[in-house]
């Protein structure tokens, strides 16, 4: 994608101030020096915020308390685009952009609010061809498969201070777990393996899938009708016959097929021309209601029964309790017979055979077993005539009983009767309701044939929909995919081998691999059988020549496509610092003023010069289409001889980001 930088640029908030422009040149190497607090290392989050970052990342201090609105002014293929986004204050962020795409720009005194950051990103991706496409081929999200955006190419647009000799960390944001997902998607995409055309395929082919899916169901659904129909029509057939819809109609033979069927069942009259006895009106209502009246007598007679049960039963069980009690007076009456014996034999004074005294005892207890014999004798006639009652009101109970046993089988018989008569009627009427029904299906479902017939035409939308999903799975062959990757990686690994070869790294002739999937890079070793990651690789300076030789690689590949979604600008911070960590030994030591300054070692600034020489390489491969803008505090010195540097800034004795008038008030 075409998309450089032509200017970097900072509004105060002090309307009387002059606002800072910081401008670049789209085809060299571009440098800003300087010291430590000056504001270089917040230039790489400002523009990251202009190009519509989530948060902003510049750091608070006087930066962001001078500044109102930051800006870019961008290069674009055919015409220039000022974006600016105003400073959040306590937030973490603001959506107000301004936006301004022209041909030719021209810088506003004070930018306002003309758009927010989706209306930026949409116009970024429009620019850049992004497709509106998921990697999941629909437009529903799916993990980190949605769609691309410009957001993701900032991973090759930026290497800050913090990445740029980081061993664990290749990309700008990969070191959070959202973004690395993300750039595993996107990579293939970025590279060309997958393009729009193909993301395009993805979700047609989602679609065609679904669509066949449902012919399908309608044509099995068909099927299944078809068979049930051919499965009632011989029963229909039969019904007809049975009813004498079908006049001499003949029978159904082994080789008649379901066309047979139909020009026969087509010969039954239409409902309408029906012809068919009458039945006199009310007949069957007069029926019921009698044969309701009956009912009403059978519930009454059931019901009597029903008490006469329970009363008999009762009876019968005081019966049974009488009979007991019966037995036991008999039984004492028994024991009793010896007390007349006594009566006659003892008188009422007695002479005691040992004392010789007289005495009324034995005649008084005589006398007391006399009245209790006297009382069950009494006890036992009453229960005599109390039985004979009972064996009465048994036997007047059992006949009524049977009388009305009687009389419900006199109303069960007339019941049954007029059931018959009723059921006749009934089912008369029900058979000629059951014609007209039959023959009202009859009609429908031979209108309806079309509807179960299995339609060629659903065939051949079946037929035509596999045919394309066939085609589109096979411009999807995963191995052609593949085949590409592999091809785009190979292209990219051999520009990296000659520069890292350049940039002057430990081991320059061990071949070395973008690895996409850990995004990080693999070196072989030539006299050992094995491969190591970057973060196996020790010294500082070794990984920050493999950051800065797979950037150029992979801007080198990106501008060899026809087309692509990688803007052609890429932003390095302080790749010196693994020869100079602190500062720059011309510098003056801030934490300790009156350290004299010493002089750079020869050794790092031939080392820093390489740096320098290799960004020039990558510049002079890509025919200078590949902006750089390089943020240090190297001097010149270490940039001495090499070709294509501008250099833009150096903020020393004073001289920073945030200028010195606006500090003051």
């Amino acid at each position: 994608m075409e998309m450089r930088i032509k200017s970097i640029i900072l509004w105060p908030k002090d309307n009387t101030k002059q606002i800072q422009k910081i401008d670049l040149i789209l085809d060299k190497i571009n440098v800003i020096t300087g010291q430590s607090q000056t504001g270089k290392s917040a230039l790489i989050p400002i523009i990251d915020y202009c190009l519509g970052s989530e948060k902003c990342m510049i750091p608070v201090g006087i930066i962001r308390e001078k500044t109102e609105w930051f800006g870019l002014l961008l290069q674009l293929e055919k015409t220039q685009m000022l974006v600016a986004r105003s400073e959040p204050g306590e937030k973490s962020l603001t959506i107000d952009m301004y936006m301004n795409e022209a041909e030719a720009v021209e810088i506003v005194d004070r930018p306002y609010k003309t758009c927010n950051v989706d209306a930026l990103k949409n116009r970024l991706n429009q620019l850049a061809g992004l497709p509106s496409l998921d990697f999941a081929g629909g437009e529903t999200e799916s993990g980190f498969k949605y769609r691309p955006s410009m957001r993701d190419m900032s991973a090759f647009e930026f290497q800050p201070q913090h990445i740029v000799a980081n061993p664990y960390t290749l990309f700008f944001k990969a070191d959070t777990y959202e973004h690395r997902e993300k750039l595993k998607t996107i990579f293939p995409f970025v590279l060309g393996a997958i393009t729009n055309e193909i993301l395009a395929l993805r979700r047609e082919l989602r679609d065609l899938e679904k669509v066949l899916q449902l012919k399908k169901e309608e044509l099995n659904n068909r099927k299944a009708a078809a068979d049930t129909w051919r499965a009632e029509i011989k029963g229909s057939y039969s019904k007809a016959r049975e009813f004498g819809l079908l006049k001499e109609a003949p029978d159904p033979q082994e080789t008649w097929g379901i066309n047979d069927y139909i020009g026969i069942l087509q010969q039954v009259p239409r409902s309408s021309e029906l012809s068919l006895p009458k039945i006199n009106e009310g007949s069957t209502e007069r029926a019921v209601k009698e044969l309701n009246s009956l009912k009403k007598e059978e519930e009454d007679i059931s019901h009597d029964i029903g008490v006469l049960r329970n009363k008999l039963s009762r009876l019968e069980s005081l019966s049974y309790s009488e009979e007991q009690y019966g037995k036991a007076l008999n039984f004492q009456k028994e024991r009793l017979q010896g007390v007349n014996w006594f009566e006659d034999k003892i008188k009422d004074k007695t002479l005691c055979p040992f004392c010789g005294s007289e005495s009324k005892s034995a005649s008084n207890e005589i006398g007391k077993l006399l009245e209790v014999t006297k009382k069950v004798q009494q006890a036992s006639q009453a229960i005599t005539s109390t039985h004979d009652v009972l064996d009465k009101e048994i036997a007047d109970t059992k006949k009524q009983l049977r009388e009305q046993e009687g009389r419900l089988n006199v109303v069960r018989d007339h019941r049954q009767l007029l059931e018959s008569k009723s059921e006749d009627l009934r089912a008369r009427r029900q058979t000629l309701n059951e014609v007209y029904r039959f023959v009202g299906r009859l009609e429908q479902s031979l209108d309806n044939l079309n509807l179960i017939q299995i339609d060629s035409r659903l065939i051949d939308e079946i037929n035509q929909l596999e045919s394309r999903i066939n085609d589109i799975k096979a411009k999807l062959d995963p191995s052609e995919e593949k085949k590409r990757l592999s091809n785009a990686l190979r292209y990219i690994s051999s520009h990296l081998s000659h520069y890292v070869r350049c940039i002057g790294i430990e081991r320059p002739d061990d071949p070395v691999h973008l690895d996409i999937t850990n995004l990080t890079v693999q070196v072989s070793s030539i006299n050992r059988p094995r491969t190591d990651y970057l973060w196996e690789i020790g010294s500082g300076a070794n990984w920050m020549g493999y950051h800065i030789s797979t950037l150029l690689a992979l801007h080198e590949f990106f501008l060899s496509l026809n087309t692509s979604p990688v803007p052609n600008f890429l932003v390095i911070d302080q790749p010196s610092q693994v020869y100079f960590p602190e500062r720059w030994p011309g510098d003056p030591d801030l934490k300790n003023p009156s350290r004299v300054p010493e002089e750079a070692s020869s050794d790092d600034i031939r080392r820093v010069n390489k740096i320098f020489r290799t960004l020039s390489e990558g510049l002079s491969r890509t025919k200078n289409r590949l902006q750089l803008l390089v943020i240090d505090h190297a001097d010149e010195i270490t940039w001495k001889g090499v070709e294509g540097i501008n250099l833009v800034k150096r903020w020393r004795y004073g001289e920073a980001l945030i200028p010195k008038e606006w500090e003051q008030a």
